[in-house]
């Protein structure tokens, strides 16, 4: 299911306005050492979410970080992501996600 939700962010993302509320990519590693952090390492996490359905997995995707690329979509797109999202619900209900967990130290 994974690759068909990023296949449908990519998808919209040609429907955000500019200067929407989205901001910029930021690189953890620059903030960390902007911040005085040192020796710093990325690990990976992995998890592996199961949906019963198409509407538990829309309240997902609202309540981790993608509401505001929801919210920037005009009103005919949000519809059509919505339901297009809950569409991705009636198969494979597996979502599996990697994502980078930084750790480092800060010299006294």
């Amino acid at each position: 299911m994974g690759a068909r939700l990023d296949a449908l962010f990519v998808e919209f993302a040609g429907h955000l306005p500019p200067e929407g509320s989205m901001g910029q990519p930021v690189d953890a590693a620059d903030l960390l050492t902007d911040a005085g952090f040192v020796d710093l390492r990325e690990d990976r996490a992995e998890v592996a979410v199961y949906f019963p359905d198409g509407e538990t997995l829309w309240r997902w995707v609202m309540s981790h970080g993608y509401r505001a690329f929801v919210e920037d979509l005009p009103a005919v797109h949000r519809r059509e992501f919505r339901a297009r999202v809950l569409a991705l619900g009636s198969d494979d209900r597996i979502l599996r996600r990697t994502t980078g967990v930084w750790s480092g130290r800060k010299p006294c």
